[in-house]
């Protein structure tokens, strides 16, 4: 949205109380008079003289939140995703709105858009994040919210089923150590990979993929890892010869993610191997779903175990960490 001449505030909103940080550090409080897309007009407090000063100089200025976004934030930040994120997109469709401060640095509704993306990630949409990424004004957004998590273009690549995509973007990421596989962008990368080569029915491959989201380091990402879970406990429902390992992973899944139960709306197959016991001598795969990585791909046993190399064609080796094997936490990689 384009902003021709200065955005002056209504009457009732006008010498709004907002604070300005600084791109050098500094914050100012002070009473915003008007905006454009250039720059804010501010009086300090007490003040008959307004100053105008250019966002050049300035990371973001917080504005008097507002119910709506109140709301969101909340639901946002105590991790319901699915509530906060039709929240976020009513703020980010209101641009015309004074009270969102758009357009400024750090202003409401190019906030929300970018919360709104990352709900769409958290919940595995990637349709939603396909959607939603092309509109994130990055212009807008502080530093503290920038750059955009690189994983998001995979996402996005997923929502269009474009599977190639998906393949090359992972392959290029994996070269940089922080893509690692018990990173958080490292897991999503290698469940995102796991639907591309389920896509092109390539299901071994899917398979070890989706193993690696899910068995060297599922405190990273829990939820990409549930859901990894989910979709190798399904692959391997639809081939009765893989019967002993989806017996090994319901388990893993119920003792996991579950509190002793599958996901709501399981299968019947899937609900009928966690009725039956684990057999004697059977890999339960651990109480964190970590088993020994030693070694090339790791064979297909009792369960789908950890693998130290998910495939020689498409994903990185993946160094399992001593922590990590012993059922120690690792260090966390801070998803924004």
């Amino acid at each position: 949205m384009l902003f021709a001449a200065a955005f002056t505030l209504p009457a009732a909103a006008q010498e709004m109380q907002v604070t300005i940080r600084l791109k050098n550090g500094g914050v100012v409080d002070a009473l915003a008079v008007s905006h454009d897309r250039d720059s804010i007009t501010f009086k300090a407090p007490g003040a008959s003289q307004s100053i105008e000063m250019f966002y050049a100089q300035i990371d973001a200025i917080k504005w008097p939140e507002f119910e709506e976004w109140t709301k969101a934030q909340q639901s946002y930040d105590f991790g319901r995703y699915a509530d906060a994120a039709p929240l976020f997109e009513k703020v980010a469709g209101m641009r015309g709105d004074p009270k969102t401060g758009y357009p400024s640095p750090g202003n409401y509704a190019s906030l929300a858009q970018r919360r709104l993306v990352e709900c769409r990630r958290r919940l595995g949409d990637a349709a939603g994040v396909a959607k939603n990424l092309g509109k994130i004004e990055t212009e807008w957004l502080p530093a503290a919210d920038l750059p955009l998590p690189p994983v998001l273009d995979a996402w996005a690549a997923a929502g269009r089923e474009d599977w190639a995509k998906v393949m090359e973007i992972g392959d290029r990421l994996r070269e940089d150590v922080a893509f690692s596989g018990t990173s958080g962008q490292g897991i999503e990368l290698a469940y995102l990979s796991g639907m591309a080569l389920q896509a092109l029915d390539r299901i071994p491959e899917a398979l070890i993929a989706f193993a690696a989201a899910y068995s060297l380091n599922a405190a990273t990402d829990p939820g990409v890892s549930r859901m990894a879970m989910e979709r190798a406990i399904l692959l391997l429902a639809a081939d009765p010869d893989r019967e002993p390992q989806l017996r090994s992973l319901t388990h893993l899944y119920a003792s996991n993610f579950g509190k002793g139960t599958l996901w709501e709306g399981a299968p019947e197959p899937v609900v009928a191997a966690l009725s039956r016991p684990m057999e004697k001598g059977e890999a339960a795969l651990g109480q964190a779903g970590r088993t020994e990585t030693r070694g090339e791909i790791a064979e297909e046993t009792g369960g789908l175990k950890a693998v130290e190399q998910v495939t020689a064609d498409r994903m990185k080796k993946v160094e399992a960490r001593p922590e990590a094997v012993s059922g120690k936490d690792s260090s966390k990689e801070a998803n924004p």
